[in-house]
């Protein structure tokens, strides 16, 4: 008969203290890496659409018939979920100046392409204007003195858009 192994001697307290903060350590720093790519995480979906976009904006109150100027427009940044293909950029403001706004723009307003009229010096004139040249038009075309040729129509309009 083999003489049988002695007992397993049992760790003493100082391997058993050591071999418990070294564990203890290690699953802490792994919930620690956890939580703070959980923490990082949020805080990117929390900003999500807030970083901040550069646009033109309005210098001072803008009325209608307003000529856009270096002086009456400035540059603002404002969050990118309120910029939409509408808005006139920095990088095309060139395409603005010169041309009147059509609608009353509040200082600080991000300029849109819809306020700036498409016609380089086109002055907007009043709604009792446009609704009495209208009326005229109608009439004259239901009377049947009223030239259809694109070139007169075109003339018709150019009278409209004088100042």
């Amino acid at each position: 008969m083999t003489p049988s192994p002695p007992p397993a001697k049992l760790p003493g307290p100082v391997v058993f203290l050591i071999s418990f903060f070294l564990g203890s350590g290690c699953v802490g720093l792994v919930g620690g890496a956890a939580a703070w790519t959980l923490a990082k995480r949020a805080e990117l979906n929390a900003r999500r659409g807030w970083y901040l976009v550069p646009v033109v904006v309005a210098a001072k109150d803008l009325t209608p018939g307003t000529l856009v100027t270096m002086e009456t427009v400035t540059q603002r940044s404002i969050p990118e979920q309120f910029v939409t293909d509408s808005t006139v950029k920095p990088d095309s403001v060139k395409d603005v100046i010169g041309r009147p706004v059509t609608s009353p723009v509040a200082a600080g307003e991000a300029l849109r392409w819809s306020l700036v009229s498409r016609i380089e010096g086109f002055i907007p004139v009043k709604h009792g204007e446009v609704f009495d040249a209208c009326a005229d038009e109608v009439g004259r075309r239901w009377a049947g003195d009223v030239d259809q040729t694109p070139a007169a129509q075109r003339a018709r309009v150019r009278r409209l858009e004088a100042p």
